[in-house]
């Protein structure tokens, strides 16, 4: 029979292996939590940064691409116009045209909206975009002036755009004037063309295709947002209701908060190096001489 003496031993000697095994674990579960941190780290420097950088240029393409989409739509029904169909063809126009030049569809739509505005319609819009972009890059100006010239073009006045066809001066009939700016500008999309197919215009076209890429993920992503968008909406309209007084003490108690991590880190200095320093220096004034 074990003596009390003998189980204290025992017992302690297990207590102590106890102790050993636990310390073990809890070393291992330290360097493991190390580990997914240091891990948790590098996939947010590598995986998350970069895929939230892409979710915002993703979002952005799909805004600058649906705005323009809008504003088109809006100027069909403006005109009184068949929106649906209409803006099929036209989405499919911008999109051939993407293919074999260096501008955008989105811009392309843009273009169209103006000409909308301006009162044309169907093919006479879409003769008008082309001819704009013609013009813009064979005299290296921006399509935004040259829409109004080739608008007016298609609706048979060439007045505006003789300032960059200086071949139409000599001509002294309207209705020629017209075939000949017409004829010159179908030449000139042989410019347009040519960017595209040569130097950085295959690259731009590449960029181009990736921005379409880019539109259709940003769509998702928006979709995806949208109830916490109507979420937070609602928070903000509810903050907006409170009282005067409820607003104020909410402020009051979120600057506190906001002050307690600063004023934490300024006393742990204080008690860790100020305050021994101070003892430090006091010890050796009022120690023996």
């Amino acid at each position: 029979m074990a003596t009390i003496a003998e189980l204290k031993v025992k017992i302690g000697a297990n207590v102590t292996d106890f102790d050993k095994k636990l310390s073990g674990i809890n070393a291992k579960m330290k360097a493991t939590g190390k580990k997914m941190q240091s891990m948790g780290k590098s996939m947010s420097m590598a995986v998350t940064a970069p895929l939230v950088a892409m979710g915002a240029v993703a979002l952005k393409a799909f805004d600058t691409q649906i705005q323009a989409e809008n504003k088109l739509r809006a100027a069909l029904v403006a005109n009184g116009q068949e929106v649906e169909a209409t803006m099929k063809d036209y989405k499919k126009f911008a999109s051939e045209l993407q293919k074999v030049s260096t501008v955008g569809d989105e811009e392309t739509l843009q273009l169209l909206q103006m000409a909308q505005s301006m009162g044309l319609t169907g093919e006479k819009a879409k003769l008008a975009a082309k001819q704009a972009i013609s013009l813009a890059k064979a005299q290296n100006v921006s399509v935004q002036s040259t829409i109004r010239m080739t608008a007016a073009l298609a609706d048979g006045d060439a007045n505006m755009i003789k300032r960059y066809l200086p071949a139409l001066k000599g001509v002294k009939d309207e209705s020629q004037m017209v075939s000949k700016a017409n004829e010159m500008l179908a030449n000139m999309f042989g410019v347009v063309k040519a960017e595209a197919e040569s130097g950085l215009g295959p690259l731009i076209q590449l960029q181009m295709s990736m921005g379409d890429l880019m539109e259709e993920f940003g769509a998702i992503i928006a979709e995806g947002i949208k109830p916490l968008v109507d979420k937070l909406k609602e928070g903000v309209a509810w903050f907006q209701n409170l009282s005067a007084g409820t607003k104020k003490t909410i402020v009051i108690v979120a600057g506190l908060a906001a002050a307690i991590g600063p004023l934490l880190v300024v006393l742990g200095f204080l008690i860790s190096t100020i305050l021994p320093a101070l003892m430090t220096g006091l010890a050796a004034l009022t120690g023996p001489i």
